[in-house]
């Protein structure tokens, strides 16, 4: 039988136990089928909550910043000059 095949255990043994189980309550309590941890939110949508990864929405976010800013990062006018 292939990793992939195995069944999930309940609690993950890559977490620390403690952490795994808190995981595992926040996922029981909004209907998850995957473990949960902190950095998920849950958007109210139509269909009912859906979990978004704060990390990757950060990370768009920063990236999406450099983008436009970048010219203006490049030339120090977020700097402050030394007086």
């Amino acid at each position: 039988m292939s990793r992939a095949e195995r069944p999930r255990a309940r609690y993950s043994t890559a977490r620390s136990s403690s952490a795994s189980v808190r995981a595992l309550r926040i996922s029981e309590r909004n209907g998850l089928s995957r473990l949960a941890t902190y950095d998920t939110a849950f958007i109210i949508t139509p269909q009912g909550r859906e979990p978004v990864n704060l990390f990757a929405k950060l990370k768009d976010c920063w990236r999406i910043v450099t983008r436009y800013m970048r010219p203006h990062l490049r030339l120090g006018y977020l700097h402050r000059s030394p007086s």
